[in-house]
């Protein structure tokens, strides 16, 4: 009985090596498409399929139910720019030094210490992902956000094609500049009245469905839900007819309706794809940014929110959908985190990792895609050295999750760490630093060599230096 248990277990490993090459040598001949679409500020649990009782994405509940769906997926910072540099480069945010979002005036000085100076953009040496798909045959469009770099011409630059719909900083403007004729984004045209996000899922549409001998890569990042959270006028009505508060207070009928026009444009998209011909061989990922802010969304079950690293800032929904004939939903529950799309896109592609020369911290994902094999990483890293003036209430710090433990190191002139283990207790009530100070100093020490690695920017104490400080 235990023989045939063990050829069965063979075999059953032989098939899963059968059909992991037959993907891949299909990847490198089909070379499928990438929609990469990117919510701002959405909260883990604004949406349906997360838990939401309000929300309506029908969408996006459909499309989890035939995904991959990463129930312990990160991102890299809980603040926009950083993550979307980190998604880009497949780096973490401490090594690129963009490690709050790019134009926050940050104080010279704060509680006896020296800010470090962060980057304004992304990197001139950059390595993108979108360059790497370009120079391995990709036609590739950034359409919405930027927010790594206020000049227009750095989309360009970094590897993509077209652009569509940038503006300086993170979004059209005041709540009226969402509207055509876009006073704050030169390069949109619509008719009068027309929604920002309206008219970013027209033009998507447009491109999906113009001819090309290439493959694409299209990423699609929202303005929505960010603030000024704003939604069509009508829209925003049907929800104040339901009883929910037109703009005060959480989950406000506005920011309900903003979370819907994401799910829209998300099924824009995907009947663009179906109506093509070209739903079966892309690659397409939902993923958010960083929390709501939690006086709008909801990143239930989670503590926290936006600017912070409790789960609730930095704990996201991800769905993706690759060309493997998935028909039904398949949960994953490793850690996984935005550094980890560059590795998982060179791979699903047909290319090798050998061929990116530049640094990357992710890893590719395809083993637990394919095989739902564990990752071969012992732990995810974070790290917030700058304060900006909007965000003095968040202290320096860095944080570590491993296996199920999670570790929030809050540097000088705090000094103290918090501990939580995530398997038992995921909306982080109860701080098990004390009952274990072992783990605490192995974890922190393990941070301390990551920022090392990375060549890390730290707070310079200036009454003296603080033992929280990785070594020189």
């Amino acid at each position: 009985m235990k023989r045939s248990l063990y050829v069965l277990a063979g075999l059953m490993q032989l098939v899963s090596l059968l059909l992991f090459s037959k993907f891949v040598c299909t990847a490198q001949a089909a070379r499928p498409n990438i929609v990469f679409v990117l919510a701002d500020d959405l909260g883990y649990g604004d949406l349906g399929c997360t838990g939401s009782e309000f929300a309506k994405t029908p969408n996006l509940d459909a499309f989890a139910k035939q995904s991959h769906v990463f129930n312990n997926a990160y991102a890299p910072a809980p603040q926009c720019s950083p993550t979307r540099a980190a998604i880009l480069t497949g780096e973490y945010p401490a090594r690129l030094h963009i490690t709050t979002w790019i134009g926050g005036e940050k104080p010279e000085e704060y509680k006896g210490l020296q800010m470090p100076e962060q980057r304004k953009s992304l990197p001139d040496d950059a390595y993108t992902l979108a360059q790497y798909l370009k120079s391995s045959g990709y036609e590739t469009i950034q359409i919405g956000k930027w927010h790594v770099g206020d000049n227009p011409a750095a989309p360009a630059k970094f590897g993509f094609d077209h652009t569509i719909g940038f503006a300086k900083g993170a979004g059209p403007g005041k709540p009226e500049a969402w509207f055509s004729p876009y006073p704050n984004i030169k390069d949109l045209k619509g008719p009068p009245g027309e929604f920002i996000t309206e008219r970013l899922t027209t033009e998507a549409v447009k491109f999906i469905a113009s001819k090309r001998e290439k493959p694409f890569f299209m990423m699609f990042q929202h303005y929505n839900v960010h603030a000024p959270v704003v939604a069509p006028p009508g829209d925003v009505l049907r929800y104040v007819d339901e009883g929910r508060p037109k703009d005060k207070g959480k989950l406000n009928a506005t920011y309900l309706a903003a979370v819907e026009q994401v799910d829209k444009s998300f099924g824009q998209l995907v009947a663009a794809l179906k109506k093509t011909g070209q739903f079966d061989n892309t690659i397409i990922v939902f993923f958010s940014d960083n929390g709501a802010n939690t006086w709008d969304g909801s990143n239930a079950p989670y503590r926290g929110g936006k600017k912070e690293f409790y789960e609730g800032g930095i704990h996201m929904p991800l769905m993706m959908r690759i060309p493997d004939g998935l028909k039904e939903r398949r949960d994953h529950d490793q850690p996984v985190s935005g550094i980890d799309f560059f590795p998982t896109f060179v791979e699903l592609t047909g290319g090798s990792l050998r061929d990116v020369k530049a640094p990357i911290d992710g890893v590719s994902l395809l083993p637990v895609l394919m095989k739902n094999e564990p990752l071969k990483r012992d732990c995810l890293f974070w790290h917030h050295p700058a304060l900006s003036r909007t965000f003095k209430e968040i202290p320096p710090q860095g944080v570590v999750r491993e296996g199920p433990w999670k570790l929030i190191d809050f540097y000088s002139p705090s000094d103290r760490d918090e501990l939580y283990n995530l398997d038992e207790d995921p909306g982080e009530k109860n701080d098990l630093a004390e009952k274990y100070p072992e783990r605490v100093e192995q974890m922190r020490a393990k941070l301390q060599a990551h920022l090392k690695a990375v060549g890390a920017q730290m707070v310079v104490d200036t009454k003296g230096s603080s033992h929280r400080h990785p070594p020189d």
